[in-house]
């Protein structure tokens, strides 16, 4: 019984251990994902396009160390766990990836919108000899809004796909990191909802 005391014992400790060397880049890697997230849900925003990408980049590759280091401490006996966490990881980095796909498509989709405005006005002033190709411009200036519009649609999709994966995600290691370590599942309920809509969201970023 003794035996099985101290074995008991000892496999506490090193899954004690196991949860304190974690939840750091756990937390790390919440902080920045929930920093991101509110761009998604919060009105107002002064970022630009090229703070906002360039953020976005350095979280990624910031949760590529987390990675790394998770991986590194990871052993058979705890693998199951390091697992869960690692899944989280890739998680939260692939909601941010998702993100950045979104943020360009949105920047494209508002530079083809300008476009098309610019091409449209110029065809309604045109002169006779100038009207052919300014009927052409107009229509490829159109057709590259309509493929614009298509990708940002498509890339919101992905993005709410994400998002209830990450949902999926974070309430397998709730079991083992403390909530206060984790992404809000509220945001994430947040990202899903706005996303779904519809309407034009090319005035987020400036």
């Amino acid at each position: 019984m003794a035996a099985i005391g101290v074995y008991f014992g000892y496999h506490w400790h090193q899954q004690s251990k196991l949860i304190e060397a974690i939840t750091p880049h756990v937390k790390n890697t919440s902080i920045r994902t929930s920093n991101a997230l509110s761009y998604e849900i919060t009105e107002g925003s002064k970022i630009t396009y090229k703070e906002l990408f360039e953020k976005l980049e350095a979280d990624i590759s910031e949760i590529d160390k987390r990675l790394l280091e998770v991986q590194t401490i990871s052993t058979p006996a705890t693998k199951i766990k390091t697992d869960i966490v690692l899944a989280y990881l890739n998680g939260c980095q692939e909601m941010l990836r998702a993100q950045l796909w979104k943020y360009r498509k949105q920047l494209a989709l508002s530079s083809a919108s300008k476009w098309f405005d610019k091409s449209l006005g110029l065809y309604k002033v045109v002169g006779y000899y100038g009207f052919e190709y300014a009927r052409k411009t107009v229509e490829e200036a159109l057709k590259a809004l309509n493929e614009a519009g298509r990708e940002y649609e498509e890339a919101k999709s992905n993005l709410v796909v994400t998002a209830k994966k990450l949902t999926e995600i974070r309430t397998q290691i709730a079991s083992i990191v403390s909530a206060d370590n984790l992404v809000d599942p509220n945001a994430l309920a947040k990202v899903v909802d706005v996303n779904n809509k519809k309407k034009d969201e090319t005035t987020t970023a400036k």
